[in-house]
């Protein structure tokens, strides 16, 4: 066995006793993870009525005037907040299946067993880096859905970026939020040391309030922008965590695994049944793209497009990877790493041929 560029030494050597050890698991529970080498079980559904594998979207020119606005303020002033917050109604009935909004939303996120509404706690991760934020329409919205439709406290609603959040009161000065909605900043920044599983294998310092129970529901509001082919030649909703565990770990060797590991935390995905897959309490219930507007390069830099589009998920990398394929690559011609996206799928437990099958890329505004 050789090892992979990709891979430290340390987890070279953990996989190669791993596999003179002889592992066996069945082949209708488990699917190779071809860059790694091992088999990881496919992840169940973070929703028991929504797929992992459904993904919608909606492009409608009227949420913006069309302009490629360079920064967040501009943006805002050229979005349709009324707009944006009416698709967004129209995806939650699209991907729940659902004909009215509230129901929709009803079924979209879990209320943890022994809790009213009022007292559930959630994370909301934005993105802060560099010029492209989450747009002012797109947050109020989700927060308003939290607080005015489910009841949720507003002091119990916690926006952060723990790696670029700490001039977010400056760079992304959110308005019109339901009164009591916390913009905390970094959060406290990485402070606590938590597991990242396979195939990272190590602990990292991530927001403390994210590494026990404090957190009931996280919510991930990514852009959509270009990044290091390493990662994809893309960053969305998964490596927008690189906000909620310390990032150095991303530019060392198997930065993919501590992509893909972290995605797979606790911290992030909530309790799982590590033997079979199945989420026990879900923790991370609902991804949104964010692609108002969008870009080729990235991270850093303006907008390069205007697309007026949304997408939105449960399942954060089968989310990223049909956006990659069938947005960014298909649609708008953007150079996409395929080997490096395939183990968005792979690491979960999913393969292309499951996508072929069971991938459902669902127009809301059709």
């Amino acid at each position: 066995m050789r090892p992979r560029k990709d891979i430290s030494r340390r987890d070279f050597l953990k996989l190669s006793a791993a596999s003179g050890a002889g592992i066996v698991a069945s082949k209708y529970l488990f699917n190779i993870s071809k860059a790694y080498g091992v088999e990881f079980p496919k992840l169940g559904n973070v929703n028991p009525t929504i797929p992992n594998t459904s993904v919608v979207y909606l492009t409608d020119n009227k949420m913006t005037n069309g302009e490629i606005a360079r920064d967040w303020f501009a943006q805002n002033k050229a979005t349709n907040s009324d707009i944006v917050g009416q698709n967004l109604d129209k995806m939650a009935c699209s991907i729940s299946q659902e004909k009215e909004a509230k129901d929709a939303w009803g079924k979209l996120l879990i209320k943890p067993e022994g809790k009213e509404w009022k007292d559930v706690t959630v994370a909301i991760k934005t993105n802060n880096i560099m010029e492209q934020h989450t747009r002012n329409a797109v947050m109020v919205k989700v927060c308003n859905v939290l607080v005015n439709g489910f009841k949720i406290l507003g002091m119990n609603v916690h926006i952060y970026d723990a790696c670029h959040g700490g001039d977010i009161d400056k760079k992304s000065p959110f308005e019109n939020l339901p009164e009591g909605v916390k913009i905390e900043g970094n959060w406290g920044g990485f402070s606590t040391e938590t597991d990242v599983p396979d195939p990272y294998g190590q602990k990292v310092k991530c927001v403390q309030s994210l590494t026990g129970d404090a957190v009931d529901i996280l919510i991930n509001i990514s852009m959509c922008k270009g990044h290091s082919g390493e990662f994809g030649g893309f960053t969305m909703t998964m490596k927008n965590h690189f906000g909620t565990f310390n990032p150095q770990h991303g530019h060392r060797a198997n930065a993919i695994g501590f992509l893909t590991g972290l995605n797979k935390s606790k911290a992030i995905l909530g309790e799982v049944d590590d033997k079979t897959g199945k989420i026990l309490k879900p923790r991370q219930q609902l991804c949104i793209v964010d692609a108002l507007w969008a870009s080729d390069p990235g991270p850093g830099g303006p907008p390069t497009h205007c697309t007026n589009t949304m997408f939105m998920g449960t399942c954060s990398p089968l989310l990223d990877y049909i956006v990659a394929i069938n947005f960014r690559r298909d649609a708008m011609k953007w150079k996409v790493n395929e080997t490096a996206a395939e183990r968005f799928l792979t690491d979960f437990g999913y393969t292309k041929e499951d996508i072929a099958k069971e991938g459902k890329y669902i127009n809301a505004g059709s």
